[in-house]
């Protein structure tokens, strides 16, 4: 079945359509502190944030969830093993799944030069017994010069 077709079946009352693009989300700011950051927001987006880009939705078409307001139920988790620098903020430990009725925030600070950046895998499943349905990987980079 298309993505049209499924997007079209899903807004009629059909069952939700679940979406992890992998992105890149990599800010280096040219003075100040970095930040880089990936948030699953509890309304079915999913946004990536940076010091000096601002707060930007990842892919419209696809979100996290689609439609947008059929996210009750679900949860994610970032997977460890990933090598990369752990972030300054997590919404949840590793192998940990946090239900996504609020925004859940993964993010690096860099407050010292240098550089933290790992390849992320995150999954999203539905219900709290459930295998994950979809996994994305997300290389998020945070650069102070």
């Amino acid at each position: 079945m298309s993505m049209l077709l499924l997007l079209a079946a899903s807004t009629i009352g059909g069952a939700a359509i679940v979406t992890l693009t992998n992105t890149t989300i990599a800010d280096e700011p040219p003075s100040g502190n970095a930040y880089s950051s990936i948030i699953f927001r509890a309304d079915g987006t999913l946004d990536k944030d940076g010091s000096l880009s601002g707060v930007t939705q990842i892919r419209v078409a696809t979100d996290w969830v689609i439609p947008n307001l059929k996210n009750s139920g679900y949860e994610v988790r970032l997977l460890s093993g990933h090598g990369g620098t752990t972030f300054n903020v997590e919404a949840a430990a590793e192998d940990t799944w946090v239900d996504l009725s609020a925004d859940r925030t993964w993010r690096h600070d860099r407050v010292t030069s240098g550089t933290d950046t790992g390849t992320y895998t995150f999954e999203i499943r539905l219900g709290s017994a459930g295998a994950a349905i979809e996994t994305g990987d997300f290389v998020v980079t945070a650069t102070k010069v």
